[in-house]
């Protein structure tokens, strides 16, 4: 993939020029794409190539983790507590997708 051979720091050559118009690419049809070029995006440090702030994307691995945990919970009032909790931290999770396009 671009990102891959654009994120390097190493000298690009002709494809340094190119870099910020593959990022811009990418920004621009990021809701077609599957979260997980716009996550390795952000992995990779390109900034230019994210639709959003880094800290409106969505973390799914932390996500999938939470639905794991709560059904382990077993009394009911415990259960109460920590799950008006999880639902608190998985909504933040999910990132802010109405935040996508405000972002240049």
């Amino acid at each position: 993939m671009l990102l891959l051979l654009v994120s390097d720091d190493r000298d690009l050559g002709g494809w340094e020029a190119l870099r910020w118009r593959i990022c811009r690419a990418v920004r621009r049809i990021a809701k077609l794409l599957p979260l997980a070029v716009t996550l390795m995006a952000n992995r990779l440090g390109l900034r230019d190539a994210l639709p959003c702030p880094p800290e409106k994307l969505p973390w799914p691995a932390l996500s999938e983790n939470i639905r794991r945990i709560a059904p382990l919970i077993q009394s009911p009032t415990l259960f109460a507590t920590v799950a008006a909790e999880l639902r608190l931290l998985h909504r933040l999770l999910a990132g802010d997708f109405r935040a996508w396009r405000r972002f240049e």
